[in-house]
């Protein structure tokens, strides 16, 4: 009969439960126990004693439990023994994925479809002793221990699943904000199961929610979320259109009340003060305005200069007589620098008050007409589309305007009755309102984007 000398590890690093090959020692056998390790001597169904890392001489009297199992041959004073010995891996906090096998039935507000989820958990054996008798495997690696335990709790994590659901009432469409709860309380119904093998539930996480997106009942709530939503939208627009116009109601107030205040002020220099100021903003007002009718003629194209000889030659123009030989001269003097349609216009005026005609004026729209209200070409009565940019025609009311959003006719105001939007632009100079279609500021002259 062979007597081993000293019990040592020989497995790999995937075990987590290993058996010595060797089952006969005698009282000078010695046990080697690696860091992270704990060896149990067992015999007859029973653990003898668990020994931590460090090294060991097996005596009786260090396995008590052993002596009533003895069968000793005495030979030369020295006791031999029958055990099994098992070293169990506790180094290694072993990680694990999770999953529902199958999706479990919830009944979010009263109406039933199925959630499933997934995620990752930590597990490390804690009581040797339990995780052998439990899993009762000679030899153990991760792998198969980690099948075996899905396998165990998979059904278990389900029914915890519906039941957290429940206990949280959290709406199935923010699931996702509320991960951290669900895993706190899932790790601690599973703690109790993972301690019935001996093994301590360091960690569980819940990493995603599997949604029914196919059941109608789900589609169904989605679509009641989305119209809800979108009625909240309309509402804040409508509350933020209020808010502007208490605003505005407010600043005006208050500059009135200012107004008045200043106004019954007995103390002379703070009028003298105030009376300054106003003439000094009305001045920066006519700067900013002389230099947006700069920037708009530098748009369309013509001086300051050109501008005051069409008025000057279209005054003529108007005028009738034909003897007035100076204000002839005067007229066409000025229509030197203009452009060449407006000249050649006024040129034909001209003539005819020589003629002693009246002198023809731009031609007025027709009371039956309208313009197009995207390329402003005159249209014939009745006209259902434009005959230059093919637009769809819009009769408007004297109370109405063109939304420059959705294109739609809206009564005039700051926001469009059809989608909401705001009817005129905020200088981003000044903060002043901008009509819809302008290009540059009223107040300040800033090009707006």
């Amino acid at each position: 009969m062979r007597i081993v000398d000293v019990v040592h590890y020989q497995g790999t690093p995937d075990y987590l439960i290993w058996k010595f090959p060797e089952e006969n020692f005698n009282t000078q056998s010695r046990l080697q126990v690696p860091l992270g390790q704990e060896a149990i001597f067992f015999s007859n169904g029973q653990a003898m004693d668990v020994f931590g890392p460090g090294e060991y001489t097996l005596t009786t009297d260090r396995i008590p439990l052993l002596a009533d199992f003895i069968k000793k041959h005495i030979s030369g004073g020295v006791d031999m023994y029958q055990s099994q010995v098992y070293y169990i891996n506790k180094a290694e906090a072993l990680s694990m994925k999770w999953g529902t096998p199958d999706k479990v039935m919830i009944q979010p507000n009263g109406v039933p479809m199925k959630l499933g989820a997934g995620g990752d958990m930590s597990l490390q054996v804690t009581d040797s002793a339990v995780f052998l008798l439990k899993l009762g495997a000679n030899n153990l690696d991760k792998e198969h221990f980690v099948a075996q335990m899905r396998e165990k709790l998979n059904t278990k994590i389900g029914d915890y699943l519906a039941n957290t659901v429940a206990d949280l009432n959290v709406d199935i469409f923010d699931l996702d904000k509320h991960r951290m709860e669900f895993s706190a309380k899932l790790q601690e119904m599973l703690a109790a199961d993972f301690e019935i093998y001996g093994v301590s539930l360091l960690q569980f996480n819940v990493s995603r929610f599997v949604l029914p997106e196919d059941d109608p009942n789900y589609q169904n709530m989605l679509k009641n979320r989305a119209d809800k939503v979108n009625a909240l939208d309309a509402k804040k627009i409508e509350n933020d259109r209020k808010m502007v116009e208490l605003e505005g109601a407010k600043d005006r107030m208050e500059i009135e009340n200012e107004m008045k205040r200043r106004s019954t002020e007995a103390d002379a220099d703070a009028m003298e003060t105030w009376e300054l100021r106003k003439a000094e903003i009305a001045a920066k007002r006519q700067i900013m305005e002389a230099e947006a009718m700069k920037a708009k003629r530098e748009l369309e194209g013509y001086t300051y200069q050109e501008e005051q000889s069409y008025n000057i030659a279209k005054t003529f123009a108007d005028k009738q007589g034909g003897s007035d030989m100076v204000g002839l001269g005067v007229g066409l003097g000025a229509m030197t620098g203009i452009g060449a349609s407006v000249g050649s216009y006024l040129s034909g005026s001209v003539t005819q008050a020589m003629a002693g005609t009246a002198a023809p004026q731009m031609k007025p729209q027709s009371a039956g007409k309208v313009n197009c209200s995207k390329c402003g070409a005159e249209l014939p009565e009745n006209a259902k589309f434009c005959l230059e940019c093919g637009e769809k025609v819009v009769v408007l009311q004297e109370n109405e305007m063109i939304c420059p959003s959705c294109g739609k006719a809206t009564p005039k105001g700051k926001f469009c009755m059809e989608c909401g939007a705001p009817l005129a632009k905020k200088c981003p100079n000044c903060g002043q309102d901008v009509p819809a279609g302008g290009k540059f500021c009223l107040e300040c002259g800033t090009k707006m984007e």
